[in-house]
C-alpha cells in the first residue's frame, strides 16, 4: 500500500501537479500489479492511497521513466509545499471473504463460488479499475 500526501499553497503549482498526475494515473491504471487507487483532497492537502499486489510491482512503477521525470519536475519546479510518500507491506495477510447473499456461506474471495450453496460469487476487486480513463 502506497500513501502519498501533498500540501499545496499555490494554485498554479497545484494545477501543474494535477496535470502531471493525470498522465501518471493513466499509466497507473494499466500497470502490472496495480489494484486500485483512492485520491481525495482535505483542504490544501491532497492524499492518494494506492494498492499493489506486491511491493516489487510498486517499485517497478516508481522506477518508470515517466514517474522519475515527474519526480524530477516536482523537485525542480516545487509544485508542492510538503510532500510525503511511503510504501507499506502487509505483515499478517488475511484472506478476503465474501458473504453469500443466497445462503449463510462465508467463502474466501479466491474460490469464486460459495462453499455453502455453489452460487457464483462476484469479486469486485477481480475486475480492473478504469478510474480516470475515458
Amino acid at each position: 500500500m502506497l500513501i502519498l500526501q501533498a500540501t499545496f499553497v499555490d494554485k498554479q503549482g497545484a494545477e501543474r501537479f494535477w496535470l502531471r498526475a493525470a498522465e501518471l494515473f493513466e499509466l497507473l491504471a494499466v500497470a502490472p500489479g496495480f489494484i486500485r487507487r483512492f485520491s481525495f483532497a482535505d483542504g490544501p492537502q491532497g492524499m492518494l492511497i494506492a494498492f499493489w499486489r506486491t511491493a516489487a510491482d510498486a517499485h517497478a512503477f516508481f522506477s518508470r521513466a515517466e514517474h522519475q521525470a515527474a519526480m524530477r519536475d516536482l523537485y525542480r519546479q516545487r509544485w508542492q509545499y510538503t510532500h510525503f510518500a511511503a510504501l507499506w507491506e502487509m505483515t499478517t495477510p488475511h484472506q478476503r471473504v465474501i458473504f453469500c447473499q443466497q445462503c449463510d456461506g462465508v467463502t474466501p474471495a479466491t474460490e469464486g463460488v460459495c462453499s455453502g450453496c455453489g452460487t457464483e460469487l462476484f469479486d469486485p476487486f477481480a475486475i480492473p479499475s478504469h478510474a480516470g480513463l475515458s
